[in-house]
């Protein structure tokens, strides 16, 4: 087995260990979060993620901009060349670290003034403070690292200790909220432990990237997209962000708190996907620049494989949704969490979010066209924002994700095109076969999953039906695609065998 094989395989590995992780204590925590301290804690400190996310802006897009720039040095082997990027990109990063440092403080002061809550000032002041701090130690010590070791294939280096870090603050929490500890105790424990990160990376990276200098007279050319891939990082943060800002200001924290529990809940089913995708993106980002026949087959498979499973997840989350929450917040009475039409909404801005992993890969972390995608990714950001403030006054939670909806419509198909188009060379017919055969099946599956499906009263039916219907549903789906899709065969084969 060669290496670039064992790395994906343990990309893939412990990747999934990670996501499986992240979800179990992501279901307990938050719960937990809820029952101890209430929906307006929950909804704070999910709101003040949110807001954080933007705030990191002022990396610039230098991290995207360097790992596309990392992916053919760190291929061929080219460690002066790699050194010099990744000198380019310390010294950014360096600069950016005080600036966000400032940032962190200035909001932690100001955000407690604006906000309406029944917390107290200095209760919001230190979490704020404590939960940016350790995005200032990563644009200080620890972001530049991660790209090489993402670029050279060895993300299960970060993802296991972010495991380890994962799990080991989830413990504490646990503990400290069944004692009642206070809210601001669970941020200084994350805190330090994002510090012990920090050190084991300088250890790692100092014993198996003994060629690395960072004194090297750095390449600023080579991440001189960084303003660009900036707009499309924009683009990616209204999606992820910019509902829970507006809900903030317009809605309040409590409604936050309920879109925060379910966008949780299908971001670690999303971590799963995520996973699969980012164990292979080193591969694709080599290739595409060494054995261009290489990469045009390797994705072929790679998106055939995606849209099924993506399509599975999205069955999964329509279907089990309401039955989990009716379980997960039973004896949270300061808001309705469950909802008919939240599963639809979410499901849909989900699938239409995963339909353009593929292209996104290949636009932007291997070819690297950020700059001539820029307006493209402008207009979807202008859509989401102005269509959900308009609709969020009228219809609340349900506005903000129909205006997410609209703009994933347009920026999907547009990805799909662009990427078929002017980077594989290929007809578009290919990638619109696919999503519809899947489209058409997720309607007919959750159609009949949710009219056949027992009343659901305990944890236990809902992991036994949740197993059956999965396994139902993944041979139903095998089968369609194999029967509309020939190469979908040879890809689920070479898949397996590899």
């Amino acid at each position: 087995m060669n290496d670039t094989k064992k790395k994906t395989i343990k990309n893939i590995f412990y990747g999934l260990l990670s996501k499986i992780t992240a979800l179990a204590f992501g279901l307990i925590v938050p719960r937990l979060i809820l029952t101890t301290y209430g929906s307006e804690t929950n909804g704070i400190t999910a709101s003040i993620t949110q807001i954080f996310a933007y705030v990191a802006l002022l990396e610039a897009g230098v991290g995207g901009a360097t790992l596309q720039a990392l992916y053919s040095p760190i291929g061929k082997g080219e460690k002066k060349d790699a050194s010099a990027i990744l000198s380019a990109t310390h010294r950014y990063y360096k600069r950016t670290g005080y600036i966000y440092t400032i940032a962190v403080v200035l909001l932690s002061v100001v955000y407690p003034l604006i906000v309406k809550s029944e917390l107290s000032y200095l209760t919001i002041f230190f979490i704020i403070l404590f939960n940016g701090l350790g995005g200032a130690i990563n644009f200080l010590f620890q972001g530049k690292y991660h790209l090489l070791l993402q670029a050279d294939g060895k993300e299960y280096v970060k993802t296991n200790l972010a495991t380890i870090v994962y799990v080991v603050s989830s413990i504490f929490k646990i503990i400290l909220a069944l004692s009642r500890c206070d809210i601001i105790v669970l941020q200084i424990v994350y805190f330090g432990l994002n510090v012990l990160q920090m050190l084991y990376f300088a250890v790692y990276i100092r014993k198996h990237y003994k060629w690395l200098n960072l004194k090297e007279v750095p390449n600023y050319d080579a991440i001189s997209q960084k303003n660009s891939v900036m707009v499309h990082q924009v683009s990616s943060l209204v999606f992820g962000n910019t509902d829970s800002i507006i809900l903030t200001f317009f809605s309040g924290l409590k409604l936050v708190s309920v879109y925060s529990i379910i966008t949780s809940l299908i971001t670690h089913i999303g971590g799963l996907l995520n996973t699969l995708g980012g164990s292979l993106l080193f591969s694709l980002g080599q290739n595409f620049h060494n054995n261009r026949e290489k990469f045009h087959r390797l994705y072929g498979s790679f998106e055939n494989i995606f849209y099924c499973i993506s399509a599975i997840c999205v069955v999964m989350i329509y279907v089990f949704l309401n039955p989990f929450l009716i379980l997960y917040t039973a004896d949270i009475t300061d808001i309705n969490y469950v909802d008919k039409y939240l599963p639809f909404l979410f499901s849909l801005c989900y699938w239409l979010t995963w339909v353009r992993i593929p292209s996104i890969y290949v636009v932007n972390n291997c070819a690297g066209h950020f700059k001539l995608t820029q307006k493209q990714t402008i207009i979807e950001s202008v859509i989401n924002i102005c269509v959900s403030i308009v609709l969020v006054y009228y219809i609340g939670i349900y506005g903000v994700l129909i205006g997410t909806i609209v703009a994933l419509m347009y920026r999907t198909n547009e990805m799909i095109i662009y990427s078929a188009r002017n980077i594989l060379k290929r007809s578009i017919i290919k990638s619109y076969k696919n999503v519809i055969i899947n489209t058409i099946l997720i309607l007919f599956v959750s159609f009949v999953g949710q009219n056949l499906l027992p009343n659901i009263t305990s944890y236990f039916s809902l992991m036994l039906w949740g197993m059956i219907y999965l396994f139902a549903v993944s041979i139903l789906f095998l089968i369609v695609n194999c029967v509309f899709n020939k190469q979908f065969i040879v890809d689920i084969k070479r898949f397996f065998k590899k």
